[in-house]
């Protein structure tokens, strides 16, 4: 009993006195990961382009039914923000995406259309798009999930001006 506790004591004392050291990182290294975090604010609005007066009234259609306090008629909605979409308003795909991701919207497969939309407005390189792909990427929704990816697209969507990506 005493050789075990001896045995178990020396054994101990052994791993904790371990001679592996971490390395300190190099001046380079250390500049380089502060190079990184560097950030110059930039606001959306300076990267957005105006969408044209017919969906951007397409769009006020839609959401004014989204807000009214009746009871509401999401697919009726959906059809308005996807006619406005397809005329390039941002902000009706972004509000369709929502509704797609959510369920309060059919559509035949809401996962691709909803990546379809993202995509689509990345090649655009509008912000919340990339916001939005980021929270797609961090749950796994329509996308493979991937974390490191989905802080990229934060950190992009952050760099254009994204209010949203700014904060989180």
């Amino acid at each position: 009993m005493k050789i075990n506790l001896i045995s178990l004591c020396l054994l101990l004392a052994l791993t904790a006195c371990s001679k592996k050291d971490d390395e300190m990182p190099s001046k380079s290294q250390i500049d380089f990961a502060y190079e990184r975090l560097k950030f110059q604010c930039s606001h959306e609005s300076d990267v957005l382009q105006k969408p044209n007066e017919k969906s951007d009234i397409l769009y006020k259609y839609a959401l004014f039914l989204e807000k009214q306090k009746k009871e509401k008629n999401y697919d009726q909605i959906a059809r308005f923000y996807r006619i406005s979409a397809a005329y390039d308003h941002y902000k009706s795909a972004t509000n369709l995406q929502n509704l797609l991701s959510s369920g309060r919207a059919k559509s035949p497969d809401p996962r691709k259309e909803t990546i379809d939309l993202v995509e689509k407005y990345i090649s655009q390189n509008v912000p919340s798009a990339y916001y939005d792909m980021g929270h797609y990427l961090e749950i796994g929704y329509g996308v493979k999930q991937d974390i490191p990816s989905s802080r990229a697209y934060f950190r992009r969507a952050a760099d254009l001006g994204s209010p949203d990506a700014q904060y989180y």
